[in-house]
């Protein structure tokens, strides 16, 4: 198992956030629960190698390669020592964040992001620790990303079609 060949190409990054979608891509990878909506999703980034419980049958069913940040007991797992950001003084990882570095690192050109929620993210994790640093080190990461040529942006879905009056 290896990472993939992504040069060129665009990668959508799908996190968990509420209102997420797959956007149009040529490689999707999925960020811990961003599976719940991307269960077909090309690669999973998953850093302590579990599935959240809130998206049942999604472990069993994924076919994709499963990239994970710390040793884990499955064959079915290519492990990488996946970078800590910093934020506000403190090291952390993040899986969207990772997943959002290992599309760059493999040599995505632009990489579109849905259900990311930095805000929201922090308040919920913010009793672990985590209160404002996924919004610090989200668009710090974009920043650097644009400095290497990479383009980073978030994915609005196209509005739905009015409806007008049909005369006939």
């Amino acid at each position: 198992m290896k990472l993939p060949d992504l040069s060129g190409k665009t990668v959508a990054v799908i996190g968990g956030a509420p209102g997420a979608t797959v956007p149009p891509a040529d490689y999707v990878i999925a960020a811990s629960s961003g599976i719940c909506v991307a269960p077909t999703a090309d690669m999973l980034v998953m850093i302590d190698g579990k599935v959240p419980p809130h998206c049942p049958g999604t472990d069993a069913d994924f076919t994709g390669l499963r990239v994970v940040g710390v040793p884990v007991e499955r064959a079915d797992a290519l492990y990488i020592p996946l970078q800590y950001e910093v934020a506000n003084g403190v090291h952390f990882r993040n899986n969207g964040i990772s997943a959002i570095r290992i599309a760059a690192d493999c040599g995505a050109k632009r990489i579109v992001l849905s259900g990311f929620d930095p805000a929201s993210y922090d308040s919920f994790n913010a009793e672990f620790g985590y209160a404002g640093l996924t919004a610090a080190a989200l668009p710090a990461l974009i920043a650097e990303l644009s400095g290497r040529g990479i383009t980073v942006e978030f994915y609005t879905p196209p509005a739905a079609p009015k409806r007008g009056k049909s005369w006939t």
